[in-house]
């Protein structure tokens, strides 16, 4: 319950504090008293989302917080600030630590139950009736639509293959055909995962290895045959060490000049390293070649890319198979369906059979309710109607509609054809 809220800046209040008294709280006021700025108050404590025209003219920024003991809240209760300025950006706070309005909403909004002056037209939507009789029931109901949902999941699933594998049986030869040509003309050349990206790479090297190996010889050089780089360094080095004691300054550029001597080597190296990978086989590059251009022949027909390729060779085997063994698909597929069917059926049974053992429970609660109000001999009633298959949806495999009778003697009428506000 909310123990203490404060409030500032929000529509028509500049401050307001609140303490609820025990039990039972009732704010009145005239128009424009603020009471619906209250209630705007309380609503962004329990997560909704915030709007900007929400603060007061002239202010820059609204504020509100307030104490709410929980099921799991200590002696202080659990404190709740809310922010938010002008520009729409905002801060939530939960004891002291940010917090987004998700989780406000759920640690906060799931504990208050706000009902307004027209909530009760819910009641007239029929599509609501089985949620307020879940809600009622609990957890057993809960479990219950679960599993059924779950199973329906599967039904819809199992359908749908069905569906598929029926459709691409009963394609004409022609598409057999095609789907042929498709698979012998792909399988000819027979890619496999990532070797077009191997060709794009190994070729260059192939193509132009002349080149490379001249200009890797001629840098290898540069750098380790006699007066080279590393020698002209390598005798730098030297001059500068026999003098280094002198000046700190030269010993600083000597160890620079240390670090490029081994950068060098180093390149040096793997320069003789490289070169010795390379060699002009032109038999091997006539086959690469021809190998890269069938890989675009296939992409210019099957693709933009490989994977366009591979994904139409598949689906080109993928129709060839089920024509093949249409029938054979066709009765595995059956008897998913068959099965997923059955289990549905069974979860729709107990699904049923929970709410038709709870809603006469349900029905004498609110009756026994309606006679505290001294509405007579008025009483609610609970229809149960299991629908055809075809029609069963998420929310179940029944309709459930709460039926109104005004007296003993009168027949129960739907609510959103007798109920008046």
């Amino acid at each position: 319950m909310i123990d203490e809220l404060f409030v500032q800046n929000v529509a028509l209040i500049e401050e307001a504090s609140l303490v609820p008294a025990k039990g039972l709280t009732v704010l009145t006021g005239e128009t424009g008293a603020g009471k619906t700025a209250l209630l705007s108050a309380i609503k962004l404590l329990i997560g909704e989302r915030g709007d900007v025209t929400a603060i007061r003219e002239g202010s820059d920024e609204l504020h509100v917080e307030a104490r709410f003991f929980l099921a799991d809240s200590g002696e202080e209760g659990t404190i709740v600030r809310r922010r938010m300025n002008t520009d729409g950006r905002g801060r939530v706070e939960i004891d002291g630590h940010m917090a987004s309005v998700g989780e406000l909403a759920e640690k906060i909004g799931t504990t208050v139950d706000l009902c307004g002056q027209h909530e009760h037209q819910r009641l007239l939507d029929v599509h609501t009736h089985v949620a307020l009789l879940d809600a009622w029931i609990g957890a057993q109901a809960c479990e219950a639509l679960a599993r059924y949902r779950s199973c329906l999941a599967v039904a819809k699933q199992a359908q749908s293959e069905l569906e598929r594998v029926r459709a691409m049986s009963s394609a004409a030869t022609s598409k057999i055909e095609e789907a042929a040509f498709v698979v012998r003309k792909i399988g000819e050349v027979d890619p496999k995962q990532g070797e077009y990206e191997a060709l794009q790479e190994q070729l260059p090297r192939l193509e132009h290895a002349e080149a490379l190996m001249e200009a890797t010889h001629l840098a290898h050089g540069a750098l380790s045959d006699d007066e080279g780089a590393t020698d002209r360094i390598a005798e730098a080095l030297s001059a500068l060490r026999g003098v280094s004691s002198f000046d700190t300054k030269l010993a600083t550029l000597a160890e620079t000049l240390e670090s490029s001597l081994i950068d060098l080597e180093d390149a040096a190296s793997e320069l003789r390293s490289y070169t010795d990978t390379l060699e002009f086989d032109e038999q091997a590059l006539e086959r690469l070649q021809s190998r890269f251009a069938a890989f675009q022949g296939l992409m210019r027909t099957y693709g933009p890319t490989m994977e366009d390729v591979f994904a139409r060779a598949k689906e080109a085997q993928e129709v060839m198979d089920a024509l093949e063994d249409g029938d054979e698909c066709i009765a595995q597929a059956e008897a998913v369906c068959v099965a997923a069917e059955k289990n549905l059926e069974a979860a729709a049974d107990v699904l049923d059979e929970v709410r038709m053992h709870n809603a006469p429970k349900l029905a004498a609660e609110i009756t026994h309710q309606m006679a505290f109000l001294e509405m007579g001999t008025a009483e609610i009633t609970i229809e149960h109607k299991r629908l055809n298959r075809t029609q069963w949806t998420d929310a179940g495999p029944s309709q459930v509609e709460f039926l109104y009778k005004p007296g003993k003697e009168l027949r129960a009428r739907p609510l959103r054809k007798i109920a008046s506000g």
